[in-house]
């Protein structure tokens, strides 16, 4: 979807602000951020004994007497224990106790003893790995219980092998519980209760375990031949080894090209720029580590298909544009295709920004564009208030099919087929097959000053500017509106999420700040209260990422500059990423969120991304000392662990 916001009638001079999905005052678009993801890294566990049977009697015979009712059996549940207070790397927990309602199950009344197996924490990087030689197994020793059962029975004790000798010895115990025989019958002598059986045994890698454990079975000898058969098991559980830390090693690279392997480390040692391409197959959690060492810094390069996460802080804000007045700026779902305004032209680039070329349509002030998810269909909010719309990514440009109005905002669906543009202080129009024809629908409001589109265009949202302007919406593409709950402000632009339900307007001037709803308006949270004039605003396609620009300060002493926010929280917080001395007027986000576009009317057009561009275009660069630590974590994406320096992706 794409929405645009434009200046009043009697404001055009200023800026306004654009975007995939959003222009001047209100953005809009359509992004997903990459995810990042962790890799953990478990303990080694080991247990000594490759194979563990316990049995627990059922109640001994009494005096000779009539009948009586069954004794109770001895039960034994093995569950895996997650990650808590009881193990801090997980583990198995183990259950014991007597069958009073002979159900055959271990119902939580009638638990007596708990124990619990846990896996060791989790280790890190080191010259040896976790679970080479150096490991501590953790071991499992089974004793007559003695005096601690009436009737007898077994102590379950566990605890780290300390001394590596392979036996428990007492001072390793750190945990010791108790499964008793049932109490001797008194008058009456019963039938023997079924034995509790559990098996352990050392498991080989594979589908259970990726580098081994251990395997416990459970379940009730039915057959009384004191061997846990396969027929017997009720309960199955694993322990498992954690993956081996994989040592560092350091590679000093004097030349000027290196392929990395994975875990590995480079110093960038030579006065030109050194470049080390990426392992083409890593594993999961890999790592690959960089460090400048010599004058000319280095590069990472990619392979096909990879891309590296940096996160907005850690990306390149170096202007990419022709040096102008920009007023405007919308973008393809991708960042490839941009359309941009000056105060005299419109600019088109299909290469991300690295190059741009003047639009076909009379050399005027556009106050807004708006842009599909393809980059094919555009439209442009022109100084003579004329609407432009293009169907051919702006190679040849028409008038829309409505009379010129004081249009103040402009938005489009995803697809470029429904608009809808409003009127200073008049009526919102809109379009449902690409702006050949226009319908007037809602009247009422005001001051409008924002206007946005969901990714099918059926529901819009406006904003009125007024002090104590309202927030409206229609679900049905504009034929029916209704007031949303939001507060009474100076409404300066609005934004929404590709299906409508993640709302963010700003507030024009004052210290209203940002206000966001993620529940189709029905609730509003002030995300920061952060003094405007806010000016740009635009949202990724699920509504995680929000941008807005700050305008420049005039005030009653000198102009200063403006300012970039950036929320990844669907706008609970907000950070400023701009490099500071710009006159910011417009923003955009891809559909995913990774790459932002902000055009400034002092002639900067810049496009920041938290990724780095997909395939071997893409890469991360670092100067002399600086350093970053990247792990895979999947579907070719790479994550930015730890930096020092400026390291940046592009």
């Amino acid at each position: 979807m794409r929405n645009m916001t434009e200046r009043s009638r009697t404001q055009r001079g200023e800026s306004a602000c654009t975007c995939a999905s959003l222009s001047h005052e209100a953005s809009k678009s359509a992004s997903r951020r990459a995810k990042h993801a962790g890799f953990l890294l478990t303990t080694a566990v080991a247990i000594a004994a490759a194979f563990l049977l316990v049995a627990c009697g059922g109640g001994s015979a009494g005096p000779a007497g009539p009948a009586g009712a069954s004794g109770m059996s001895t039960l034994v549940r093995i569950t895996a224990e997650a990650t808590g207070a009881n193990c801090a790397a997980g583990g198995t927990r183990i259950d014991a106790g007597m069958d009073a309602n002979a159900n055959q199950a271990l119902d939580a009344a009638e638990i007596g003893s708990t124990q619990y197996l846990c896996g060791g924490a989790a280790g890190t990087s080191g010259a040896a790995g976790l679970a080479g030689a150096d490991s501590v197994s953790m071991l499992t020793l089974m004793a007559d219980a003695g005096a601690n059962c009436a009737s007898g029975g077994k102590a379950v004790s566990v605890g780290l092998d300390a001394n590596r000798n392979g036996v428990l010895d007492v001072p390793e115990m750190t945990s010791t519980g108790y499964v008793c025989n049932g109490a001797s019958g008194t008058s009456t002598s019963g039938a023997a209760g079924l034995d509790s059986l559990l098996a352990t045994v050392t498991e080989t890698a594979g589908a259970h375990c990726s580098w081994g454990g251990m395997k416990t079975t459970s379940g009730l000898d039915s057959n009384g031949n004191l061997a846990l058969d396969a027929g017997e098991v009720t309960s199955t559980t694993y322990v498992c080894n954690g993956a081996p830390s994989a040592e560092l090693t350091w590679v000093d690279v004097t030349s000027t090209s290196v392929q990395a392997a994975s875990n590995s480390g480079y110093l960038a040692d030579n006065a030109g720029q050194v470049t080390i391409t990426l392992p083409p197959a890593p594993a999961v959690g890999d790592i690959v580590k960089v460090t400048g060492v010599g004058a000319g810094g280095w590069k990472v390069a990619q392979n096909a298909g990879q891309r590296v996460y940096a996160g907005y802080a850690n990306s390149n804000w170096s202007s990419r544009g022709p040096n102008g007045n920009w007023i405007a700026v919308a973008t393809s779902a991708d960042g490839m295709k941009l359309v941009a305004t000056t105060d005299q032209l419109l600019y088109l680039s299909a290469d991300g920004g690295a190059t741009w070329t003047p639009g076909a349509v009379p050399a005027q002030d556009y106050d807004a564009v708006t842009s599909s998810s393809d980059g094919a269909h555009l439209m442009a909010q022109g100084g003579n208030q004329q609407l432009y719309i293009s169907g051919d990514s702006g190679q040849t440009w028409a008038a829309a099919g409505v009379t010129p109005h004081g249009w103040v905002a402009i938005a489009s669906s995803s697809d470029g087929s429904r608009l809808a543009a409003a009127e200073y202080g008049g009526v919102i129009y809109t379009s449902s097959d690409f702006g050949a024809s226009w319908t007037p629908q809602l009247s009422q409001g005001g001051t409008w000053s924002g206007l946005t589109s969901s990714a099918d265009g059926m529901t819009l949202i406006a904003v009125d500017a007024n002090a104590g302007g309202l927030v409206y919406a229609s679900h049905d593409a504009g034929l029916t509106w209704a007031v949303l709950p939001a507060p009474a402000l100076d409404w300066g632009g609005v934004t929404v999420s590709a299906d409508g339900t993640h709302i963010t307007a700003i507030v024009r001037n004052g210290s209203g700040g940002i206000y966001t709803s993620n529940d189709s308006g029905l609730t509003w949270r002030q995300g920061t209260s952060v003094s405007g004039p806010w000016w740009g605003l635009a949202v990724s396609a699920d509504g995680k990422v929000v941008a807005a620009s700050i305008r420049a300060h005039n005030g009653m002493g000198p102009q200063t500059p403006g300012e970039v926010y950036l929320s990844t929280d669907s706008g609970a917080t907000w950070v400023r990423r701009d490099p500071v001395g710009h006159f910011w007027s417009a923003v955009a986000l891809t559909a995913n969120g990774t790459d932002l576009i902000a055009v400034s009317n002092d002639g900067v057009v810049v496009t920041p991304q938290s990724t780095s561009r997909a395939g071997t275009i893409g890469a991360v660069y670092g100067a002399q000392f600086d350093t970053v630590d990247l792990q895979y974590v999947g579907n070719g994406l790479f994550s930015m662990i730890a930096h020092e320096g400026t390291p940046f992706a592009r």
